[in-house]
């Protein structure tokens, strides 16, 4: 009995979702999706490598067939929509926060190798650097939805999330802590 009730609740839930207007993204627009991110940041994203870019543009791609609609995506594409900015914020935090974790590692290992103080805590800044944004990239991956949640509600107009990101105080604790961890 209890496996039958499972079995309907997973079959009633996708039709309830498309009855209340959540339509999935198709696997065609998140490819679209893709191709338009790699060429628009080619152009416009100079933090991060090609390499890292594409994966985020890979990974996001991938997670709007799960965690968005083609309702969300028109909402956000219409800037007239008040519900544009909602729509822009819950792709920021279900969409490209879990993303972040190669974008992250490189740029902050770009902040960290560049830092003067990083020479006169190690002998390797390298290795202490690596280390470092290694482990945010982890935290990103893992917590970035959260710290994306957080940042939005105290900022919810944010135009450069990966700046959102690194200039939040709470963020800058945690790679100071992950960077002393990292001297050990």
């Amino acid at each position: 009995m209890k496996f039958l009730t499972l079995l309907a609740i997973i079959l009633l839930v996708p039709l309830s979702a498309q009855a209340q207007g959540f339509t999935p993204v198709p696997k065609e627009m998140a490819n679209q999706y893709f191709s338009n991110c790699v060429q628009s940041s080619a152009k416009t994203e100079q933090r991060f490598s090609p390499q890292a870019q594409q994966m985020l543009c890979a990974c996001t791609a991938a997670r709007l067939t799960q965690f968005f609609s083609v309702e969300d995506m028109q909402t956000m594409a219409n800037t007239s929509d008040p519900n544009a900015r909602i729509a822009f914020n819950k792709m920021l935090i279900n969409i490209y926060a879990p993303c972040m974790k190669e974008p992250m590692r490189e740029y902050h290992y770009a902040q960290c190798i560049s830092n003067p103080q990083t020479g006169r805590l190690t002998n390797n800044p390298q290795k202490m650097c690596a280390c470092a944004a290694d482990q945010l990239g982890i935290q990103m991956e893992v917590y970035g939805s959260q710290m994306f949640e957080k940042i939005l509600s105290q900022n919810p107009t944010i135009e450069d999330p990966m700046g959102a990101v690194y200039s939040d105080p709470e963020f800058q604790t945690l790679a100071q802590k992950k960077a002393l961890e990292c001297l050990k």
